[in-house]
C-alpha cells in the first residue's frame, strides 16, 4: 500500500494498494552480521588488521577516493569471512509443484462428487486423498531427514544437534480436552 500524491492539491491523497495471488517476499537489505550476531569478531579484528594500509599518501581526491572504497571492501570482506551464512528455511505455505496438482485433483474430484453423489465419484474421490496423504507423509519424512543430516555439533551452527536433542528430551506437557 502506498500513497499517490499526484493531483492532491486541494484533496486527500489517493492511496494505491497492490494485490497478489501469492505472497510477495520482500528482499532483505544486505548487512554485515546477522541478527542473532554470530560474527566471529576476533576473525574480523584479525582480518582487518592483515588487510588494512594506513600509511597511504592522501594529497589528491582521487588518494581519499581510493582509500575509501579500499576501507569499505576490507571491512566487507571481513564481515563476510567472519559471519557465517544464514539458513534458508523452506516457507511452510512453499510445496512441490506435484502436490499442488494432486490437491487440484483431489478439490475438482470432491467438487464432482458433492454435484453428482454417485459411487464411482466417491471412489475415485477417496483415491486421490490417499494418494494426497501418502505423498504428504512422503514429503514429510523427507524433511525431517534433510533437517537430521544437517544438525552438526559445531559452534558454527549455534551447536543445532544439542539444541535438537534438548528439545526432544524435554517432557511433553499433555494439552487438556
Amino acid at each position: 500500500m502506498e500513497s499517490s500524491f499526484d493531483l492532491s492539491s486541494d484533496h486527500s491523497p489517493v492511496v494505491i494498494i497492490a494485490m497478489h495471488s501469492k505472497i510477495v517476499s520482500k528482499t532483505s537489505a544486505p548487512t554485515l552480521s546477522t541478527k542473532k550476531n554470530q560474527t566471529n569478531w576476533v576473525k574480523f579484528r584479525n582480518h582487518i588488521r592483515e588487510n588494512l594500509t594506513l600509511d597511504v599518501p592522501l594529497k589528491a581526491n582521487e588518494d581519499i577516493e581510493d582509500c575509501v572504497h579500499q576501507l569499505v571492501q576490507t571491512i566487507q570482506q571481513a564481515a563476510w569471512n567472519s559471519t557465517p551464512k544464514p539458513h534458508k528455511s523452506v516457507s511452510m505455505y512453499e510445496c512441490a509443484p506435484i502436490i499442488k496438482q494432486k490437491i487440484r485433483g483431489k478439490r475438482k474430484m470432491r467438487k464432482r462428487w458433492q454435484n453428482t453423489r454417485s459411487q464411482q465419484d466417491k471412489a475415485k474421490l477417496n483415491k486421490a486423498v490417499k494418494e494426497l496423504k501418502q505423498l504428504l507423509r512422503d514429503e514429510k519424512q523427507k524433511a525431517i531427514q534433510t533437517y537430521v543430516e544437517s544438525l552438526t555439533a559445531t559452534e558454527a551452527t549455534e551447536y543445532s544437534l544439542w539444541q535438537a536433542t534438548k528439545r526432544l528430551k524435554r517432557p511433553q506437557t499433555p494439552i487438556p480436552h
